[in-house]
């Protein structure tokens, strides 16, 4: 105010005042002193400033205070200053930020003064990366200062130019004099151009070797995905091709990304991934493992730091259209939980990542319907079994193995209920192996609070060869008693085998001679005809297992079979059999219902059977086994078989036709993905009739250019012949 002191001849705004309604910024705050730090507590606490020379009236003011200092704040500030300021934020030093901030900020002084010169820069990768690695005493501002002098000096010696070459020649003595080996390599030796209309944030993200991965993935499959729209290569081939570049990206995102950079942010992103996995695996019945997690998190984090991407929008709702309705299930898994992430960690997932979660989950197994997980491996530490459950899983190329990390302070009695949880959710009829890595949790069964349902085997000293060796096994179908016992002798390990003793659930198998795909998809069927409230399970098994062991299968042994449905029966004496020809006829609907008579009451028993009637139409069953034009497949299927009653002089009966119905159209499938069946072990059938057969099926070979082995036409001559025993059925029951 005038008249504050001498010199004051008229009424000046001081500093707040002249921030009043913006910000005021106080550097080196640390030199006020302590009787400094008090004054400002009148206008933290009340908004109000008092002039220099007027104690009486208060001036409010509007201003934002932001304080900057290079000193300890809790050895340079009153405790009660401290609690006047609500955010305080720490900024590292330049050698402690990442490689892509430094580089961030040279490119950014470079661009700086492109613009003030006019002219297009020309960057050498060698200076790029001294100024990268040079340690600055005078942290952002020094560095600000060297590429000053860099480009003044690469400027005067060619003035005038409208492009100017910066090389580490340029850079100051004193910096060249403290300049470490230059025998790093180089990880990019092309020079930056950098000009006054370089858009910066492309630029970077060229640069960034994460983000160019990422951008790079994701027009790969894009790219891929045209093949398949244009006809020139098959979905099966180019899906797995995708797969391949997801799982790559996700590889090198974990292994080579710099985590400490991102540690308190990964951390945060890793648990609540990890718990959004749990909360909807249930939920979408998919089986997912620790790997998943982890690589879906390194994924996220890099992925905030990407710019606006320029993909083609409409090839990318071209794929998505196409995802939403090959795997519907996985679609809406993935949707949901990035949307879930999304809200939560305060990200904007783009629908491209819903996409290559979708395909790199799907590569996991997490959408195979067919896949049951055989085994779990438990083991104490972060991620130690799902390390050990990825490395096996992806060299079997199979979703065998499901994982659980425990952390070390864990009783068994947690564990137990663990794996307890576990068996509810994913009912294994053929039994469930279980690897840990100590022997104390081979007593874990001890925990469990009732009866097991499924035969376990537990075997300690899980390791990764040990995995590999019992995945390799469960492929190849050998019993679970028997892969342990097959360890045991070989490797210096124990095992326990626990069979369920009482109370065994019933149940109903389905079968299919060709292999386990249409059992599972029949055992679909077939659940979906049963009511829940009668407590039947319905299972997939595999014919050959079941007509070799009989009822020494392990799925005897936990259930109580009422009756085995197929394509070709496994002569079981005590199970009556009921073949899929006569249920699609009608004609097996009887047998079932006389089943079902006995544990419902009648109104139930006229719901079975309309359900019976509508999901086991032939066109239904058709549908559900392949994804081929259904239509199109019955017209091809019954050429076949008119040309071969006119070649063999016969007449095919009604429920045979049913049966090479579905059997054909699962063949037709297999064809085409190059999957037919090479081995054939049924009864031998007589060249001539080899000849008819292959001359009928020439019809479907043309259609769908497709060449059908020897053993595929064993297995219709099978059909054809095969006597059923609908009398012998009928007496079971």
């Amino acid at each position: 105010m005038k008249g504050a002191f001498t010199g004051a001849q008229s009424d000046r705004p001081g500093a707040f005042e002249a921030a009043d309604g913006g910000m005021l910024f106080l550097d080196e705050v640390h030199r006020l002193s302590a009787e400094g730090q008090e004054k400002l507590f009148t206008w933290l606490d009340r908004g109000e400033i008092y002039r220099v020379g007027d104690t009486a009236q208060g001036h409010p003011v509007s201003v934002r205070l932001v304080f900057a200092t290079t000193e300890e704040i809790h050895s340079t500030f009153l405790t009660t200053f401290l609690r006047r300021i609500p955010i305080q934020v720490n900024l590292p030093d330049l050698q402690h930020r990442s490689r892509q901030e430094k580089e961030a900020l040279i490119l950014l002084f470079f661009w700086t003064e492109a613009k003030k010169l006019s002219a297009t820069l020309i960057l050498k990768p060698r200076l790029l990366q001294i100024l990268n690695q040079y340690v600055y005493r005078g942290n952002v501002g020094e560095l600000k200062n060297v590429v000053k002098y860099a480009v003044a000096t690469a400027w005067a010696k060619k003035p005038g130019q409208e492009t100017v070459t910066v090389s580490l020649h340029d850079l100051p003595d004193a910096m060249l004099s403290a300049l470490p080996s230059l025998n790093e390599p180089l990880a990019d030796d092309t020079p930056v151009s950098i000009s006054p209309d370089t858009n910066l944030t492309w630029l970077l993200r060229a640069r960034d070797e994460m983000q160019g991965m990422i951008h790079d993935t994701q027009c790969h499959v894009l790219a891929l995905y045209e093949l398949v729209r244009s006809g020139k290569e098959g979905w099966e081939t180019v899906q797995k091709r995708m797969g391949d570049e997801i799982e790559t990206l996700f590889d090198r995102l974990i292994f080579t990304g710099d985590d400490n950079v991102h540690s308190q942010r990964l951390l945060l992103i890793t648990s609540q991934v990890r718990e959004e996995f749990y909360r909807l695996e249930k939920r979408f019945n998919m089986q997912l493992n620790g790997n998943c997690i982890y690589a879906l998190s390194h994924y996220l984090i890099h992925r905030t730091a990407l710019a606006p991407s320029r993909l083609n929008s409409e090839q990318i709702r071209q794929l998505d259209a196409f995802l939403a309705q090959k795997y519907p299930l996985l679609y809406s898994f993935c949707l949901q939980i990035l949307e879930t992430l999304g809200q939560k960690l305060d990200l904007e997932p783009r629908r491209i990542d819903m996409l290559l979660l979708a395909l790199w989950l799907h590569k996991q197994g997490a959408n195979n319907q067919k896949q049951v997980t055989h085994a779990v491996i438990l083991a104490h530490g972060y991620a130690t079994a799902s390390s050990i459950a990825n490395v096996a899983n992806r060299l079997l190329k199979n979703t065998i193995f499901e994982s659980f990390d425990m952390p070390l302070d864990v009783t068994p009695e947690a564990i137990a209920q663990q794996v307890m949880r576990y068996l509810e959710e994913h009912p294994l009829a053929s039994g469930l192996m279980i690897l840990v890595d100590m022997g104390s949790l081979k007593a874990i069964h001890r925990h469990f609070d009732r009866a097991l349902s499924t035969p376990v085997t537990i075997i300690n000293n899980v390791s990764t060869s040990m995995a590999l060796y019992v995945g390799e096994r469960i492929l190849q179908g050998h019993f679970i008693e028997e892969i342990a016992r097959d360890i045991a002798r070989d490797v210096p390990v124990e095992y326990q085998l626990y069979w369920p003793k009482s109370n065994k659930p019933r149940a109903i198998l389905t079968t299919c001679a060709t292999g386990i795909g249409v059992a599972t998809n029949l055992c679909a069927l077939l659940s979906a005809s049963i009511p829940q409230a009668l407590e039947i399970d319905v299972v997939a098994c595999d014919y050959a297992m079941l007509a070799s062991n009989k009822t020494q299968e392990p799925v005897f042994m936990r259930y109580d079979v009422l009756a085995i449905v197929g394509t070709l029966d496994p002569h079981i004496a005590s199970v009556p059999w009921i073949s899929l020809d006569s249920l699609i006829s009608g004609e097996g609907n009887h047998y079932l219902m006389r089943l079902f008579g006995s544990l419902t009451t009648p109104e139930q028993v006229a719901e079975i059977n309309n359900l019976l009637l509508k999901n086991f139409s032939l066109r239904r069953v058709i549908e559900s086994v392949t994804i081929l034009d259904t239509s199109k497949v019955i017209n091809h299927v019954e050429q076949f078989l008119l040309r071969y009653e006119h070649l063999a002089g016969v007449t095919v009966s009604n429920e045979r036709k049913v049966a090479l119905y579905v059997h054909i159209s699962c063949l037709i499938e297999r064809l085409i993905r190059h999957a037919g069946i090479t081995a054939y072990s049924g009864q031998q059938c007589p060249e001539q009739e080899l000849n008819r057969l292959r001359e009928a099926f020439s019809v479907i070979e043309s259609n769908y250019s497709v060449k059908i082995p020897t053993a595929e036409l064993g297995y219709i001559h099978n059909i054809l012949t095969f006597e059923t025993e609908l009398i012998e059925q009928d007496q079971q029951f």
